[in-house]
């Protein structure tokens, strides 16, 4: 993405790509002010897109735009082609904007000064995020094998941001070890800390929506972590509430067992004797709830807000009650 453009966008359902990528042209732009402005007020935004002498001290502003899609376009437009690089608009779309709508055809006319990060396909969600995961290691410097990314994919789902701090661990450890390559040994001692912190047992009582033993145990993984367990548990908890979510769809519809094992592409047994009795104190509804609760819980760690663990607990044990 150009540095100095007057009008910059960032867009995409990928959260944490697109969360990043605000954060790395924020420290790009250290030195200048940052203003933040809602998109749908337009007396403010051509304010803040306005030079101002009066109050001008020669410093260069950022004004980042939220709720873009609702912003006059005449008004970027006519900032777009003044080239006014001393004040540059950047444009926050938090989704993957429509190539057939106003807004998103103002997009397509700012070129490579537009970067979206869209979610991968549902097919596509695994080899995208091995990939992710390969290409994470060549920005700390190392190389990561294609199937040791896939079988981490298996082990830790596919959340980027959580995929991206246990990659950063497996390179810290091969750069101990004064190595380019992450082997098996880095995987398997970065993951440890993850079995220290006991997560099985939380999914398990949320699985029982059991609110006394999610207490104890979700006490006890907060008092035994060295780091904020929050994102953690919401990676291993959304890897099991979207399987729930098809379980319950399915079992509203009243599919037999070995039909919808066959529908999820797993074995009857599996689904009969693992899956399915996980789901015996859900209905679809609640499992889209407990899905809500970890989104919030995520976007709380993503945009800073403080001590989201007490957030993602308390919207557990409401539910579990």
């Amino acid at each position: 993405m150009a540095k100095f453009h007057p009008v910059l966008a960032i867009s995409g359902s990928q959260q944490y790509l697109r969360n990043r990528e605000l954060q790395a042209l924020i420290a790009n732009h250290n030195d200048w002010k940052i203003e933040y402005v809602d998109g749908s007020n337009i007396g403010n935004l051509a304010t803040a897109l306005s030079p101002n002498s009066f109050f001008d001290d020669g410093s260069s502003i950022l004004v980042i735009v939220n709720k873009p899609e609702k912003a006059d376009l005449e008004l970027l437009e006519s900032h777009y082609k003044k080239g006014d690089e001393s004040i540059v608009a950047l444009l926050y779309y938090e989704g993957d904007p429509k190539g057939n709508t106003k807004f998103g055809k103002f997009l397509k006319t700012l070129g490579k000064s537009h970067v979206n990060h869209p979610n991968p396909k549902d097919w596509d969600k695994d080899a995208a995020a091995a990939q992710f995961c390969i290409d994470e290691a060549k920005i700390h410097g190392k190389t990561l094998r294609s199937d040791f990314a896939g079988a981490l994919i298996v082990s830790l789902g596919a959340d980027f941001g959580f995929l991206s701090f246990e990659i950063l661990k497996m390179s810290m450890l091969a750069d101990v070890d004064g190595v380019s390559e992450i082997s098996p040994a880095h995987i398997k001692g970065a993951m440890a800390p993850l079995a220290e912190l006991a997560i099985v047992p939380v999914i398990n009582a949320v699985a029982l929506r059991n609110a006394k033993k999610l207490i104890k145990t979700m006490e006890r993984l907060k008092s035994n972590s060295k780091y904020d367990p929050t994102m953690a548990v919401c990676s291993y908890l959304a890897n099991s509430a979207t399987r729930w979510l098809s379980v319950t769809d399915l079992q509203s519809k009243n599919i037999p067992l070995d039909d919808a094992a066959e529908l999820l592409g797993l074995k009857p047994w599996y689904y009969k004797n693992k899956l399915f009795p996980q789901v015996a104190n859900w209905n679809r509804s609640d499992v889209i709830r407990l899905i809500n609760i970890l989104a919030d819980s995520k976007r709380s760690i993503l945009s800073g807000q403080n001590n989201p663990w007490v957030i993602l607990s308390s919207g557990l044990l409401e539910l579990c009650r």
